[in-house]
């Protein structure tokens, strides 16, 4: 598809949400609330340059002033984009339940995975000096990718599709160091009548009496008990199978990173920053796979 009708393509989509929905979410009450440039034109911009690679707000304008600027003739200087964009993250937020509610099925099956990954404000030496949107990171060690860091953790759970990427079903920001058990308690109620696959970290004390009530049941891998070297040939059986089924938020985790490079948000400099480099980002990978052609 040219690059002129995939823009118009998702022009079209965002005036046609922000008109009947994501207006409520930005209406202004002054005597500036009437702009030339619109909320739909900054939108547009900003998911477009995700989805053509750009990583942050300065390399997103850009990208706009020197190829976007015919189609865009009253785009602001960087300094005014950035106060705009700021301040649409709760339009990102509505967008993302908007794409999310067009994906369910009454057909699905009840299977989800859970999942948290992080995303840095900043890491190693500077995490223990960073304040940046301190209302809601803070600092915490990610075993994974062996370091530490500043920020927040995105606790996402997905819909599994058979040979697809998950759908996403709820997104939760969390502050970095609260641990993933604690978070998985909140989200617990709001699903019903489903199997859930996670991986330890999600593991919690007994909870058969909250699970038969909502006709749960939540799978995580065997952890071996104290002293015990290694696990027995069922407990392996039944960690490879958790595992197998686990994989695809995984595989939707380095997509989302792969496609939006969400994770570093080292460039983020206030907490309605922070709130658009994640909400846009997911909004933009939700928009990439309602039309898998803008990526083409």
């Amino acid at each position: 598809m040219d690059w002129e009708v995939q823009l118009i393509t998702l022009y079209l989509r965002i005036c046609k949400e922000y008109r009947e929905r994501l207006w409520v979410n930005c209406q202004r009450f002054t005597n500036g609330g009437c702009k030339q440039f619109t909320d739909e034109e900054t939108m547009t911009i900003y998911i477009f340059g995700v989805l053509k690679g750009h990583v942050n707000i300065k390399s997103i304008h850009c990208f706009a002033e020197n190829f976007l600027r015919a189609c865009f003739p009253t785009l602001p200087n960087y300094s005014t984009f950035v106060h705009r964009i700021n301040r649409l993250h709760e339009s990102f937020r509505m967008l993302i339940e908007i794409l999310q509610a067009e994906k369910i099925r009454i057909d699905d099956e009840g299977e989800y995975v859970v999942d948290s990954f992080p995303i840095t404000l900043a890491r190693n030496n500077h995490a223990y000096t960073a304040k940046v949107a301190s209302e809601v990171a803070s600092k915490s060690y990610n075993a994974t990718k062996k370091m530490y860091y500043y920020g927040v953790k995105a606790h996402v759970v997905a819909r599994r599709r058979q040979g697809q990427l998950p759908d996403l079903e709820i997104l939760v920001l969390d502050e970095a160091a609260r641990q993933d058990g604690p978070v998985f308690d909140q989200i617990r109620p709001l699903l019903q009548d489903n199997l859930v696959f996670a991986d330890q970290a999600y593991k919690r004390p007994d909870t058969t009496h909250v699970e038969y009530s909502q006709d749960l049941k939540v799978f995580t891998p065997i952890k071996k008990a104290k002293g015990q070297k290694k696990l027995n040939s069922q407990q392996r059986i039944f960690s490879n199978a958790v595992s197998r089924m686990r994989q695809p938020i995984e595989t939707f985790f380095g997509w989302l990173e792969r496609i939006t490079h969400i994770q570093n948000a080292e460039l983020v400099r206030s907490t309605a920053g922070l709130l658009t480099h994640i909400l846009g980002k997911f909004a933009a990978a939700m928009i990439l796979q309602t039309y898998p052609s803008l990526k083409s």
